[in-house]
């Protein structure tokens, strides 16, 4: 790989010059052969085809998008486009599929680009944030235009120069890919870790309720009334406490009573507990490690502080067991597709409580595979950093691949 001598982007076409736009497919085959068909969910967000469905032509060949093998999908409305939906055609039955009508088409004009040079091209951020000015419309039906595909500025190499760029970018997406199996291998061989610990557990000891083992801790109000020595705490909302970590990148303040604010300050090892999530989340929790920051946390948040023999990062564990979500679920007061808990019944959670070393032994086991799958994930991130940098280098000419 080479530098040119300049920073400047060395645009020398528009992607019409090199491709087509939402062309024409014609298909001649019996009603009754098969064909793959795409709708706008099986395509992700990073721009790929998760799967292909399979359908009767007769079925599709009116009223869908009709592409081809090694066509580029981009999706057109919004927030599809702006997500990064899209994808490759590539083992399609009888070499041809049909799909949403939300997709816009980019064949290669054969000699002048590849393929795949286009696809990254058309996932690439310069090309989305553009497309993204470009939307025309209502709000909630905004739609970038097949012109914006056509008119929008290129570098265009020579072919053999494209298809290296394509093979350097895809060569990056398959270690990220790789990397994103591994973490979903080992986020699942966690989950089966602790589901059969807890099934042993449950087994072994008598369940009790969790107020026995721990205290559970309502929050401030926002808005309640104080007097007296007013000051300005930080506190953990609902928006601070996600599943599995805490997001500290925007913890607001509340005025509170200097002597109240003692009530509610957070210590190490405290369980954060949300009242309301996810139906699926519902009752996890996540441990407050901060010793030197001082936090209170809100009144729809509950800290649960443990006892001497119970440790938080057990307890922890053991509310991302189906056994925890079937509880909190089956008790929880539902509203589309969130639930709520109150005190009572997070202090009735049902919980055997083994001897300390049991429980470490069983948060060590979980901690390995947990720590490993962090580390896969950080690789992942900075693979992810490098594709946006080596993507814009090398589609906009900045940096130049000998072939």
């Amino acid at each position: 790989m080479s530098e040119v001598s300049t920073d400047e982007t060395f645009f020398n076409g528009v992607v019409a010059d090199i491709a087509e736009i939402n062309p024409k497919t014609e298909i001649s085959l019996a009603e009754e052969e098969r064909v793959s068909f795409l709708p706008m969910q099986n395509t992700s967000e990073s721009g790929n085809i998760i799967s292909l469905q399979e359908r009767a032509f007769r079925e599709v060949s009116k009223g869908y998008t009709r592409f081809a093998e090694n066509d580029i999908l981009v999706a057109k409305i919004t927030p599809c486009f702006e997500n990064g939906k899209g994808g490759y055609a590539e083992g399609l039955l009888n070499g041809t599929s049909f799909g949403s009508t939300e997709f816009h088409i980019v064949r290669a004009i054969p000699g002048r680009a590849d393929s795949r040079f286009l696809h990254h091209l058309t996932r690439s951020e310069r090309f989305r944030r553009s497309g993204e000015g470009s939307m025309t419309g209502s709000a909630g039906q905004k739609r970038v235009p097949a012109d914006f595909i056509k008119e929008f500025p290129i570098f265009i190499p020579p072919l053999p120069e494209q298809k290296k760029i394509a093979e350097i970018l895809s060569g990056i997406d398959i270690a990220i890919t790789k990397n994103k199996t591994k973490v979903q291998k080992l986020d699942a061989l966690q989950f089966s870790l602790t589901e059969e610990f807890t099934q042993d557990l449950q087994e072994s000891f008598e369940a009790s309720a969790l107020e026995e083992h721990a205290e559970i801790r309502t929050g401030v109000a926002k808005n309640s009334n104080n007097d007296g020595d007013m000051i300005e705490m930080p506190y953990m909302r609902v928006a601070n406490v996600q599943d599995g970590y805490l997001d500290l990148s925007e913890v607001k303040a509340i005025s509170i009573d200097r002597g109240r604010a003692e009530r509610y300050l957070l210590r190490k090892g405290d369980v954060l507990i949300n009242e309301g999530g996810d139906l699926d989340k519902v009752g996890r929790g996540v441990i407050w490690n901060e010793e030197v920051r001082q936090c209170l946390h809100q009144n729809h948040v509950f800290a649960v502080r443990c006892s001497e023999q119970l440790m938080p990062e057990f307890l922890s564990l053991c509310l991302k067991s189906s056994h925890s979500k079937n509880y909190f679920l089956g008790c929880a007061k539902q509203t589309t597709n969130l639930a709520s808990i109150n005190s009572t019944q997070l202090k009735s959670f049902p919980i055997p409580v083994p001897p300390l070393d049991e429980q470490k032994k069983f948060v060590e086991h979980i901690k390995s595979a947990r720590d490993l799958s962090l580390a896969i994930a950080t690789e992942m991130s900075a693979l992810e950093a490098m594709k946006k940098a080596v993507s814009s280098d090398l589609l906009s000419g900045r940096k130049r691949v000998s072939v």
